[in-house]
């Protein structure tokens, strides 16, 4: 791991852990984390309050930049807790083949009945749209961390697709504001 402050230490560009003594996230720290998300190329970013990815339970405040793409996906065995911190986005859900059910918006501001924390289903597509500002808010769910746990949506362009991302998050846009 990577130092990068006198509170966390780098894991990757995108994951960060505290440092002993380390119990909490101040607004320095989340201006800190807009700027990590805006720097990585995947335009997101992590603050974990565990200890380890085989903790029991995970609790991470998490940026994403402006626009960027969270891919539809489900969790087969676990669900997860959302609350916003800062800024605007869609929670988006999916039925097993694609087709939007609903677009909830999600909101720090909690106003025009926005969403301020909401609670992820087992087993149903999911994923943010992020708004043209960055989002922050903090995920609980529960460990140990396996990335083979998450199925990502076949339907749903590969991140690495640009130009297939681009357009869908266009028709994905456009499809909330019918909401």
């Amino acid at each position: 791991m990577i130092p990068i402050s006198d509170r966390w230490v780098a894991q990757s560009s995108e994951v960060l852990y505290p440092r002993p003594g380390t119990v909490g996230v101040t607004e320095e720290d989340i201006a800190a984390l807009k700027g990590l998300a805006e720097r990585n190329s995947r335009g997101r970013c992590r603050f974990c309050l565990h200890k380890s990815a085989s903790e029991h339970l995970h609790d991470m405040v998490i940026a994403f930049a402006p626009g960027v793409y969270d891919r539809p996906h489900k969790h087969h065995e676990k669900v997860e807790t959302l609350i916003a911190i800062e800024g605007d986005a869609f929670y988006l859900r999916f039925s097993e083949d694609g087709r939007p059910i609903s677009a909830q918006p999600i909101s720090a501001s909690g106003n025009n009945g926005a969403l301020r924390i909401l609670r992820t289903p087992i087993g149903e597509f999911h994923a943010l749209l992020i708004s043209d500002e960055p989002f922050v808010f903090c995920e609980s769910t529960l460990g140990p961390f396996d990335p083979a746990a998450t199925e990502f949506a076949m339907w749903s362009p590969a991140s690495e697709d640009k130009s297939s991302v681009n357009h869908y998050l266009a028709d994905l846009r456009k499809w909330t504001t019918t909401f």
